[in-house]
């Protein structure tokens, strides 16, 4: 299950994040966006398993992290327009 994550504190590491959701479980992708080697605060993660992406939304959606509060839920493939 892939996870859209906004509100990402900017001084946050993409180490930080990959070891806050590997405690929900086993991850397969996690991707931080930045641009110029500093992070947007938005991100993706991939769970292995669409349970663990399900819990992952239930427990950090919400949760007060380095003094933002996550935004945490389920990634949309929306088509690209041209």
């Amino acid at each position: 299950m892939k996870l859209f994550i906004a509100s990402i504190p900017y001084a946050a590491t993409e180490d930080d994040l990959r070891s806050l959701f590997s405690e929900i479980g086993p991850i397969r992708r996690f991707h931080l966006v930045t641009t110029d080697g500093r992070s947007r605060g938005y991100g993706f993660v991939e769970y292995v398993e669409e349970l663990d992406g399900l819990r992952a939304i239930d427990d950090l959606n919400d949760r007060l992290y380095m003094g933002r509060r996550l935004k945490v839920m389920e990634a949309r493939d929306e088509p690209c327009s041209r």
